[in-house]
């Protein structure tokens, strides 16, 4: 009876991590960050703490795909959230948000220590190689960061803001952050 219920239990957890886990990257699966962001985004409102968000996407994405296939896609996306796996801090928060894009949120982090660990994610990455058999690939990633900063934000906003940051980094040429409502952060490898 005991190993049964124990058995139980054992099945029901597995089921849970399943179900808010990413099965290809092992982030969080995008109901989960989101609602988790939206717990924080409240506490740290109330308490007056301070909260970041990372947005980031893999750059030329499409490409990999196209070229080598999905297979090769897959592996570059288990890669990239290994690597940001291995830069974030224990209390932070990584999510897959959607496609080649991907979160985290970083509780009680103000923006110069969240662009610490932006910055440890982009070089990181654009520092490993894939592996690949025609020979290493590189990958880098585009990243939006913004700060809660005392200012009273709704989910979508704070969501907003960040993925307008992403656009522009983006846009200014890749591999590199761009602060939400902050200008350029020129922060590029060359």
């Amino acid at each position: 009876m005991l190993r049964r219920q124990l058995s139980l239990i054992i099945e029901n957890q597995r089921l849970f991590e399943q179900a808010i886990t990413d099965g290809l990257t092992r982030l969080f699966v995008r109901r989960f960050f989101l609602a988790s962001l939206e717990k924080e985004l409240s506490r740290s409102r109330r308490y007056g703490m301070e909260l970041s968000l990372i947005l980031l996407d893999i750059d030329h994405f499409k490409l990999f795909n196209d070229r080598y296939g999905h297979q090769v896609g897959d592996m570059v996306l288990r890669e990239t959230a290994q690597r940001i796996l291995e830069s974030i801090r224990t209390t932070d928060t990584p999510g897959r948000y959607g496609g080649e894009e991907l979160a985290v949120f970083l509780p009680q982090a103000r923006l110069a220590d969240a662009m610490v660990v932006a910055e440890r994610i982009r070089s990181n990455i654009a520092n490993a190689t894939y592996p690949h058999e025609s020979g290493p690939l590189q990958v880098s990633v585009s990243i939006g960061l913004t700060s809660l900063s005392g200012r009273s934000l709704s989910l979508e906003e704070f969501i907003e803001e960040t993925d307008q940051a992403l656009y522009r980094a983006k846009a200014n040429g890749r591999n590199r952050i761009e602060l939400a409502g902050q200008g350029t952060a020129a922060v590029k490898k060359s």
